[in-house]
């Protein structure tokens, strides 16, 4: 059985471009055991988002927390109030039924703007579920504004 050996310049390149499985699949060159092969090469979150933290808080993606950033500041000018409990707030859209779980929804930032209740939520891209769930968000909680936050050009200029 020939092996192939990566050059560490192709390792680079394959690490650089997220090729994780191919380089798992060409065993990265070395004699290890796969466990500490899974442990060498960096994962990727499910939607390539990278986490990060901002006053001790963790945010699914850099996104959430710049968005997090300016809703604070916005808050320190007095533009909008929030409560201490306004990050990831939970609304039960369907009960729990039997042994059937509840369906829970929760949003990134909740506060008030002018005098309307702004539910947000940062979001990459929509998913089908999320459609779904902001569906009967709307229905549900029609005190609400539901705003979904997607704008990426505040974030990449940064």
């Amino acid at each position: 059985m020939a092996v192939y050996r990566l050059s560490d310049k192709e390792l680079d390149s394959l690490l650089a471009e997220g090729q994780h499985k191919v380089l798992y699949e060409n065993s990265l060159s070395l004699n290890l055991s796969p466990e500490i092969k899974r442990d060498a090469v960096k994962r990727r979150g499910k939607y390539n988002a990278k986490k990060k933290e901002v006053d001790g808080i963790l945010f699914d993606s850099t996104g959430e927390a710049v968005r997090y950033e300016q809703l604070k500041f916005q808050a320190s000018l007095g533009l909008i109030t929030h409560d201490n409990d306004w990050l990831q707030v939970p609304f039960e859209l369907l009960p729990q039924d039997g042994k059937q779980r509840p369906i829970i929804y929760r949003v990134d930032f909740v506060y008030m703007a002018s005098g309307i209740l702004i539910a947000e939520d940062f979001k990459g891209f929509e998913t089908h579920t999320f459609k779904v769930k902001a569906k009967m968000f709307r229905s549900q909680y029609k005190e609400y504004v539901l705003w979904v936050n997607k704008d990426k050009e505040a974030i990449w200029n940064r």
